[in-house]
């Protein structure tokens, strides 16, 4: 319940009900606009000896709400009736300038929606999650612009208010214990950091210079471990998280042929702790294309483990970070649960996508509202426009036994489980100690230029000659 009070001006807000066959009465002093939660009702409620009510709800629509106030000198006792709030179901907020790599971000809106008080929001922003700190947009950066809204006197938002930003449709987030609505919208991403020189890349452009897309044919290409007498190479993805980059197995090499989904494709499986799935409601089973039970994910993980070094070495792997991401449970969404997603935090792990949206998949942090929100990955541009397929880690709805693959060059598709299929993994890699990245062979009196990059990490505690 929200009171909007005069400034400056006391007043008392009186709700008055019944509890079965017990008559009870609320009270609260008020001087200034307040929300009153139906929690803080049923616990301050008294019946007509002054003693608690125990509540187990309010319903305000079957009580009488006033506010008054007493004028001494009158010696009476002034009241208004409670009016119903007029709802907002919808607002646009305008006048927010897209975010331009190397330009001031544009940190005032516009908000002219009859009912709303804040006519003129902040705009904060933050990327990848994080809130940004400095006003000036970086390069190949996807900026969410979120503005606080209040309602006027006499209005007031709902779970169902919409929003738009710039015309676009936007999130939107509504606070019952204050009243505000939250309204985010995510831009597309700015430019790219232009390459100084295609054949030496420093941090800053291997963090901004390259994406998947698919919007121009500019990607990098770089060595990290190995793939039996090969070395492993992959391709740059963006970067979603500070001082790092996502790389994405190159699909003509990948990290391993003929792997199966999972191996029992009949029987659902019983949820267990181990697999380190996080939900906000835990499972008791599983269906057998849950991503967190699979083979599959056992193969990725056994790469990473402490003792194998068949991909990685032991200092590779201090570069690998683990990544949250989050993957829909089919069981539950069968089941009608509206939390059907979970999230593990693995250094590998295969892509998403989505069978109705399927021109390209994503790598990289997701979030529950939104799977298929990280960095995109063009299957119809080179390189993944071509190669076998290989499994993501999404699993195909209305089927327990179903999941789907990327198809280089065509779309995302689905089939069973226990099909075998490539595995074209992503991870994260850490860049606080990599100085640059260069094409040129590495450790070699006879150099040469090539199309991919390999690392070179700060050397300063392995290097004791100087150049």
């Amino acid at each position: 319940m929200i009171v909007d009070a005069a400034e400056e001006e006391t007043v008392y807000l009186y709700v008055q009900g019944k509890n079965g066959t017990t008559d009870w009465v609320y009270s609260q002093e008020v001087s200034a606009d307040t929300t009153i939660a139906t929690g803080t009702i049923k616990s301050g409620a008294k019946d007509s000896n002054g003693s608690a009510v125990s509540l187990t709800s309010v319903d305000l629509s079957q009580c009488e709400i006033w506010i008054e106030k007493k004028v001494t000198d009158d010696n009476l006792v002034y009241a208004v009736m409670a009016k119903e709030f007029e709802t907002i179901a919808t607002v646009a907020v305008t006048d927010i300038t897209a975010p331009v790599a190397g330009a001031e971000l544009d940190v005032v809106a516009t908000c002219n929606t009859t009912g709303v008080s804040t006519t003129t929001p902040t705009v904060s922003y933050t990327k990848n999650g994080e809130s940004v700190s400095g006003n000036a947009a970086g390069y190949l950066a996807g900026y969410t612009a979120t503005v606080e809204l209040g309602a006027a006197v006499g209005y007031k938002f709902t779970n169902e208010t919409t929003a738009t930003i710039n015309g676009n449709e936007a999130s939107v987030s509504y606070d019952a214990d204050t009243g505000k609505l939250t309204v985010s919208y995510t831009f597309d991403k700015t430019a790219k950091l232009p390459l100084g020189n295609a054949y030496y890349v420093t941090k800053d452009e291997l963090m901004s210079s390259f994406d998947l897309d698919g919007t121009d044919d500019t990607v990098g290409k770089v060595y990290f471990g190995t793939n039996g007498s090969n070395k492993q190479t992959w391709y740059i993805a963006g970067s979603d998280a500070a001082d790092s980059i996502v790389l994405l197995c190159d699909p003509s090499l990948p990290m391993a042929t003929g792997t199966m989904f999972e191996n029992d494709w009949q029987n659902n499986k019983t949820y267990s702790a181990d697999w380190r799935c996080t939900y906000e409601t835990t499972p008791n089973e599983v269906y057998p294309n849950h991503y967190g039970a699979s083979d599959l994910r056992g193969v990725l993980q056994e790469y990473t483990s402490n003792d194998n070094t068949e991909k990685f070495s032991a200092a590779e792997k201090e570069l690998m970070q683990s990544t949250k991401v989050y993957t829909d449970d089919d069981k539950r969404k069968d089941e009608g649960e509206t939390d059907y997603t979970y999230y593990t935090e693995d250094v590998l792990y295969p892509a998403y996508g989505d069978y109705d949206d399927g021109k390209f998949i994503t790598v990289g942090a997701n979030s529950a509202e939104s799977l298929n929100g990280g960095l995109k990955v063009s299957l119809t541009s080179a390189p993944y426009n071509s190669g076998d397929m290989f499994w993501l880690r999404a699993p195909y709805f209305n089927h327990s036994s179903a999941a789907l693959v990327a198809g280089p060059g065509a779309y995302v598709s689905l089939n069973s489980v226990a099909h075998d299929y490539s595995v074209v993994s992503a991870f994260r890699l850490n860049l606080s100690s990599v100085l640059f990245a260069s094409a040129a062979t590495a450790a070699t009196s006879d150099a040469s230029l090539t199309d991919t990059m390999t690392f070179r990490v700060d050397g300063d505690d392995k290097i004791t000659s100087q150049a």
